[in-house]
């Protein structure tokens, strides 16, 4: 590398940008490879004579001072040569990556092998969660489909590199680049998402105990048929089979957990458990649809699906919310307040709105203390779960002379959506 082309040393801050990456400057930090249309194969048009033409007359020589780095803070990047830009290759990508005192670079992977020597400094690679080590003067390969990232190890000094990748001929589907990450942490999930495929478990209809099952890898509808629910649950919640214990009174004989998903619903009377159980072929051979039935025993039997009357009549639900430990329900209702139902004991409970308000939105806080319900009479009311009362109620009032529409007819602001954020 020529001396014109050395980079000025960074900031000694970890992760800063140093003279000589557009530093200093009014100039937005961006990213070429997320925001421009990017050319994977170039197409070869026109006469023999006129490519070959094209060919020759193309510069031999790339000089990397005329290029400005683009990125950072922590990796600065140029785009020396590639199919979009550079009519020279077709099948080759060049670029220099800068990675600031202890900086380093997005995890990523690619179907393409590539080479990068180390221009300057040290650092470390992590491929496919294997650490290699490398220094100024080394050459190092980059296996196809290898999940990896580049990482500057010195708290002081830039590291540079000199990449150098083949490119396909043929069009590749990067879509989920970003997460193939994801694949590595969790490759059953993935498989399951991506190639077996999801299933939703949907209610409706008129008949009684109309439930379905939909799965996403093929959109198959499969009946589930339920008789033992007397109608269709309004509200289903998938809950994790690892996060909720049944009681001995709900399933005297336990559940085989192969596939095990529980489902909890919310009919006109009261609670809907249904259980289920996925199977797949061990073999492969078939991948989707997915087996899914109602959940078996370890003594082999069918368990079908407990209806729970808790015994307050016929009301009206517009939500409902489990505990984190699925040991009780909140059921938000328009003509009874909220209904809080205790799986372990049996028992109902109640939290009445101020001003006798009802409930027309809720939504719940992750640890399951507060439930805010927006109410007909224009309050949000905040809800302690623990103590059953209704601890604080806000008002909105209108706003003059606001170009916000919210609030600004004159009248009082009424509620009809509520979202906690986690």
């Amino acid at each position: 590398m020529a001396d014109s082309d050395q980079i000025a040393k960074p900031a000694k801050a970890p992760g800063a940008a140093g003279p000589g990456h557009n530093s200093g400057k009014d100039e937005p930090v961006i990213w070429e490879r997320w925001t421009k249309k990017r050319t994977f194969v170039r197409a070869l048009e026109g006469t023999y004579g006129e490519l070959v033409h094209e060919l020759f007359s193309q510069p031999r020589v790339y000089h990397s001072t005329d290029l400005k780095w683009k990125g950072g803070p922590q990796n600065f990047g140029k785009k020396v040569i590639n199919p979009g830009s550079a009519k020279v290759a077709q099948c080759i990508e060049t670029h220099i990556d800068c990675f600031a005192p202890g900086g380093y670079g997005q995890r990523h992977g690619h179907m393409n092998s590539a080479v990068f020597y180390v221009l300057k400094g040290k650092g470390y690679d992590v491929h496919d969660r294997r650490r290699i080590d490398w220094e100024a003067g080394d050459a190092l390969i980059v296996e196809n489909s290898c999940v990896h990232q580049h990482l500057n190890d010195d708290p002081n000094e830039e590291a540079i590199v000199l990449v150098a990748k083949a490119k396909p001929q043929i069009i590749m589907h990067l879509a989920a680049e970003s997460h193939v990450d994801r694949s590595i942490d969790g490759p059953g999930e993935f498989i399951k998402t991506n190639v077996t495929g999801t299933f939703a478990l949907l209610s409706g209809g008129s008949s009684a105990g109309s439930l379905a099952v939909y799965n996403t890898c093929d959109n198959s509808l499969v009946s589930l048929s339920s008789p033992s629910i007397p109608t269709p649950p309004s509200f289903l919640k998938m809950v994790p089979a690892g996060n909720v214990t049944l009681s001995s009174s709900i399933t005297p004989i336990p559940l085989q957990t192969t596939g095990l998903d529980l489902f909890f619903g919310i009919d006109d009377t009261g609670i809907d458990i249904i259980a289920t159980n996925t199977s797949q072929d061990t073999s492969f051979a078939t991948l989707c649809p997915l087996t899914v039935t109602l959940a078996q025993t370890t003594a082999n039997t069918t368990f079908s699906p407990v209806h729970l009357n808790i015994n307050q009549g016929a009301f009206h639900a517009i939500n409902f919310f489990l505990s984190p430990d699925a040991t009780q329900a909140y059921i938000v209702t328009t003509d009874q307040g909220v209904l809080v139902y205790n799986f372990n004991s049996a028992s109902v409970s109640r939290i009445q709105l101020l001003n006798n308000a009802a409930p027309v939105a809720a939504d719940i806080t992750v640890d399951g203390t507060l439930l805010y319900v927006a109410g007909s009479d224009g309050l949000l009311h905040q809800l302690n779960t623990v103590l059953g009362v209704d601890l604080f109620q806000t008002s909105f009032v209108p706003l003059p002379n606001s170009p916000n529409d919210f609030c600004f007819t004159g009248e009082d602001c009424h509620l009809n959506l509520v979202a906690v954020k986690p």
